[in-house]
């Protein structure tokens, strides 16, 4: 099963990749003008597809690493993987399809298939995960393999439920997404994204923990991993509920989104200091700081999550308590599309090198993949702030090299990968 799940996340982490370069070579440096030469609604309209094209990709992958960690097997779990497998193929194919020939009704049609097959997906990854039997050596690691468990359902449950809101959102002359409803419509993406985004984050961190085997931890580490599991899994109804009040409720709800947000990413980072510590600890003979530096596929996957807290979280805290000084100002776009373009970016980069991690004798090659997305992202996501606080203008800003050269590391390093992982599915034949 490992080989077949393996081949999958390879051909659909290239078409991720394939799809990322076509997105470039109309953005700067490559072309200045092009993106400004489409008509504002339908660059919304193509933004939207691509993201879509996009994020069902990104799905499927997810489905088929937990279903690779958690060792899922049965009829369920075959649907998940059908479902995922055809779901994004179809939505990809639909959405590029209206990208590049306009309106086209079969191919609305397909993207519908499409997008539903991967809601499905989704459907049946929760049933699989409801029926995995929990095991352990003990009470105690029971509990955490629960609290895993529970973590990972209650993020499957709550991104169908905002894949739910947003297929209502966008249909009908009634619904959110009739034009008198434009501006109820507006912060329905904006919510749309951000629960998905964070809660799928949310889903990456108990899958890694699961992967380092947190379970098996005791003592100061153990306090962690626990104190960290149970925040992030009890804050993924908060956020994702109190991120759609701003629909009624407006600023107000901010209230909530924000500390609930917060107490994810630092339940991220309480898991993500026990599984360094344990790292570090690994081999009594060689120093901590060695150990811990000398997978950094492994530290670049945990790295990202404290980054965030500081490229991230703290921005992101620091505008919601003065959005005087940025609604309505030239830096309130660049700061909406960094701080959740940062935030889904962590993801892909924690996703793709935890699917890398999970390849028997892949080498020492691994690290130079984890050395370049890991600066990559730093690299990129720094600057970013830089950007948004100081200097947000697109074409002459002091930051936008660094933020182009933390991307093009970014991409070599996912472009690496590849090649990594097409190299043992060769080697390994079992596919």
């Amino acid at each position: 099963m490992r080989g077949l799940l393996t081949a999958l996340t390879f051909i659909t982490s290239t078409w991720i990749f394939a799809q990322i370069l076509a997105l470039i070579s109309f953005s700067p440096p490559f072309s200045q003008t092009a993106l400004l030469r489409i008509p504002l609604i339908q660059l919304i309209t193509y933004e939207s597809l691509f993201y879509h094209a996009l994020a069902v990709s990104f799905v499927a992958v997810l489905v088929y690493v937990s279903i690779d960690i958690l060792n899922l097997t049965g009829r369920a779990a075959d649907y998940a993987i059908i479902n995922a497998t055809i779901g994004y193929v179809s939505a990809s194919a639909g959405a590029w399809t209206i990208i590049m020939l306009r309106w086209n009704p079969i191919a609305h049609a397909v993207l519908y298939f499409g997008l539903s097959l991967s809601f499905l997906a989704g459907a049946s990854l929760l049933l699989a995960i409801s029926r995995y039997n929990v095991r352990a050596e003990s009470i105690y690691a029971m509990k955490k393999e629960r609290a895993i468990k529970i973590g990972i359902w209650l993020a499957i449950f709550f991104v169908l439920s905002t894949s739910l809101i947003g297929f209502y959102a966008s249909t009908g002359s009634s619904q959110w997404g009739a034009l008198e409803e434009l501006e109820r419509f507006r912060i329905i993406v904006a919510a749309h994204r951000h629960a998905i985004v964070t809660v799928v984050a949310a889903a990456v961190v108990f899958l890694a923990s699961k992967h380092f085997n947190i379970q098996s931890f005791k003592g100061t580490r153990g306090l962690f991993g626990d104190i960290g599991l149970y925040m992030v899994a009890l804050s993924i109804p908060a956020v994702s509920i109190s991120t759609y009040a701003t629909i009624p409720l407006g600023v107000a709800a901010h209230n909530v989104i924000t500390p609930s947000g917060a107490i994810i990413l630092q339940g991220s980072l309480f898991i993500m200091y026990a599984v360094m510590a344990d790292i570090a600890l690994e081999n009594s003979h060689a120093h901590p700081i060695k150990n811990l530096f000398k997978d950094p596929a492994s530290f670049g996957l945990l790295f990202t999550f404290f980054w965030v807290n500081i490229a991230v979280t703290l921005p992101g805290i620091y505008v919601a308590l003065h959005l005087d000084k940025f609604v309505g100002l030239k830096n309130e776009i660049p700061f909406i599309l960094g701080h959740e373009h940062a935030l889904a970016t962590l993801t892909a980069v924690a996703l793709f090198l935890l699917a890398l991690l999970r390849i028997n004798n892949i080498g020492h090659s691994i690290k130079i993949v984890g050395s370049l997305m890991t600066a990559g992202y730093i690299l990129l996501t720094g600057a970013t702030v830089f950007y948004i606080f100081l200097d947000p203008e697109p074409h002459s800003s002091f930051a936008m090299p660094y933020i182009q050269l933390g991307i093009f590391l970014m991409l070599i390093g996912f472009l690496t990968g590849l090649i990594m992982m097409f190299y043992q599915l060769i080697q390994s034949r079992r596919w």
